[in-house]
Parts: C-alpha cells; structure tokens; sequence
C-alpha cells in the first residue's frame, strides 16, 4: 500500500517529532532487530500524523509484503 500523502505542518511536524523521540514507539523501534531502512519508514508514517489505524494498515501491508 503506498502512504497516503498528508500535509502536515511544520509545527505539527515538529511537534510529532519530540512525540516520537518521547514515546514508546521510539524505545519499541530501537529495541527490535529492524534494518534502519525499515525504521526509518516507520518514522516516515509517524512523522505523517495518520490515524492509528492508517498506520496499522500501511505497517501491516508492508510486513506481509516483506518491505518490513
């Protein structure tokens, strides 16, 4: 599935960023055995401030496809 194109704006962006950097989805990121390609496409999606089910369905998606 290609990643919906969502604009975000620069406060936004910064402040999804210090979420990330905060959050437990950093530490998990961190903590899993992924190649830095596949983190940092998960940071893509979060940096992209989709809903929680949009990110679900892209992830999934790409695990089953093999991108993750």
């Amino acid at each position: 599935m290609d990643t919906p194109k969502k604009r975000v704006s620069a406060r936004r962006k910064e402040e999804l960023e210090e979420l990330f950097e905060s959050s437990y989805a950093s530490c998990a990121i961190e903590g899993l055995r992924l190649s830095s390609t596949s983190k940092a496409r998960i940071k893509k999606l979060w940096m992209q401030d989709l809903s929680g089910d949009e990110m679900l369905e892209i992830l999934m998606d790409d695990i089953l496809s093999g991108k993750i």
